[in-house]
């Protein structure tokens, strides 16, 4: 049922001067029956946007519709975005603008460069997880290194505090463990 509708706005940017006799750059329009001239559909909304017709200078635009005309209007012959006009959404807009004035050979050179600034970043995080792996792996067996390393000195340790409970002499003991005297009284204090 009509009821039913949802709302459909229409929004046409033209090149050309579309309503006739009317100045301004922007017009909006219902339909009607011709018969009655009563509105018949209120779900239908058509906005024109004549480009010709809009004539606002850059110091003059106050609102972000007024930007986005003006934009519209200008884009062929912008060089670089003007400073009043430096949102994200119209410099992204710009940008889009430039890259389909691009010829073959510059969009060419814009994919390749794309694709070796993928490819450089897919290198970079592979190198990084393989860094990472390597320096965990290596971590590991220094770890293990260290803590085999520790239980010889702990090992060592209780021999020495063992053959000295025995009553042999430090000389002895130095003798039995291939240890120098330092090592052994630096083994009995700890």
């Amino acid at each position: 049922a009509y009821s039913s509708l949802r709302t459909v706005y229409f929004v046409g940017v033209l090149g050309f001067s579309f309503v006739k006799g009317d100045s301004d750059y922007l017009s909006q329009h219902r339909l009607c029956n011709l018969k009655t001239g009563r509105q018949t559909f209120d779900t239908l909304h058509y906005t024109f946007v004549e480009l010709p017709k809009f004539h606002l200078k850059l110091n003059q635009l106050k609102t972000d519709a007024e930007r986005w005309v003006y934009f519209l209007r200008h884009a062929p012959a912008l060089k670089e975005i003007p400073k009043q006009l430096d949102t994200p959404a119209l410099h992204e807009a710009f940008m889009t603008m430039q890259e389909h004035a691009w010829t073959p050979t510059e969009r060419r050179a814009y994919v390749y460069s794309m694709i070796a600034r993928t490819d450089r970043e897919m290198q970079m995080s592979y190198a990084r997880r393989k860094g990472l792996e390597e320096g965990v792996k290596k971590g590991r067996e220094e770890g293990r290194e260290e803590g085999r390393e520790e239980g010889r000195e702990e090992e060592r340790r209780a021999l020495v505090r063992n053959l000295l409970k025995s009553g042999m002499g430090p000389e002895a003991t130095a003798g039995v463990t291939g240890l120098s005297l330092a090592d052994i009284e630096r083994l009995k204090k700890s």
